[in-house]
This record gives C-alpha cells, sequence and structure tokens, in this order.
C-alpha cells in the first residue's frame, strides 16, 4: 500500500520550471506578486541579523525578500508591522514513536511552534508491530488545516500567524 493515496514519492511537489520562470518575473516587478507580508523583521538565521524586509510572494513560493515598500500593492498583502518572520523549522530525523504521541497529536503541538516538517522514520515502530504498526501511523495522522487558506482573512490573525510564520 501506497505511503499517500496518489502513490506519489511527493515529486510532485517540487517547484516546475513554469513556477520558476513566473518566479522571476515576479521578482524583476514584471508580474504581479500573489502575496506580500508587509513591514515584518525577519530572522536572517545565517547572519543572525533582524532585517526590516517585506516578503513577495508568488503562488507556493517566495518570489523576493526586500526592503520595506520597495513593491508597489499587490492584491492580498499581511500586515507584519510590529511582528517577526522566521522560516519553518524542519525536524530532519524523528520517530514519532518515541515521543508517545500520536502523528497529528504532534502536529497539533508543533505547528504553532514554528515545526512545519518533519521527516519521520517509522522504523522502530515497523519492527515492534510489524505492518500494523505502520498503517496505525499511518492511519491516526489528523487532518491539519491548510492554514493558507485562511492567510488573507485580517479577522483571522491565529490562522495569518500560521501559515506566513509571522508571530
Amino acid at each position: 500500500m501506497p505511503v499517500h493515496d496518489s502513490g506519489s514519492t511527493g515529486a510532485h511537489l517540487s517547484i516546475t520550471v513554469e513556477e520558476l520562470m513566473q518566479l522571476r518575473l515576479v521578482a524583476l516587478g514584471t508580474r504581479p506578486p500573489s502575496l506580500i507580508i508587509r513591514h515584518g523583521t525577519i530572522l536572517a538565521l545565517h547572519t543572525g541579523e533582524l532585517l526590516q524586509r517585506d516578503i513577495i510572494i508568488h503562488g507556493r513560493h517566495i518570489a523576493a525578500i526586500t526592503p520595506w515598500n520597495h513593491f508597489p500593492a499587490a492584491k492580498s498583502e499581511i500586515n507584519a508591522t510590529g511582528k517577526f518572520v522566521s522560516p519553518g523549522f524542519i525536524d530532519t530525523h524523528l520517530h514519532i514513536e518515541y515521543t508517545k504521541l500520536v502523528p497529528g497529536e504532534l502536529a497539533r503541538l508543533s505547528v504553532p511552534r514554528g515545526t512545519t516538517t518533519v521527516l519521520a522514520d517509522a522504523n522502530c515502530i515497523a519492527n515492534v508491530f510489524g505492518g500494523r504498526g505502520m498503517e496505525f501511523m499511518g492511519s491516526s495522522c489528523l487532518a491539519i488545516p491548510n492554514f493558507a487558506t485562511d492567510a488573507s482573512r485580517p479577522d483571522n490573525n491565529t490562522a495569518a500567524n500560521i501559515s506566513t510564520g509571522v508571530s
């Protein structure tokens, strides 16, 4: 039984050539962005700096990070004045069963705290319970809402904060 209903390996999530070309046009200013997160303070992890920047987004990817107000108004904007913006954290090695939580509960606790991706190794539960353990891990996942669909709603700050990394 495939891990995902589509039988996919996840390769469909990779950026396409068309998306790359569109991002280039947005970054150049010749195509409008889908969303701008305005006036945020960005944590630059590689230097430790806090930078006053706007985040320019097109589709599902960041096209550019610019000084405040470098781009004209976008169709959709989030005001991040007085807020910090940081990348989502990726836990690169996790055995969910060692947390003693089902996957959905782990996600419920981790996502609001900045962990947006986990690379889970389920070999231990498979060693103990075999295929039944793997099926349990797959079937016990709770559906995680797509917070990005609510990000443009100014009346829903929590959803915007989770989906954009704005805190």
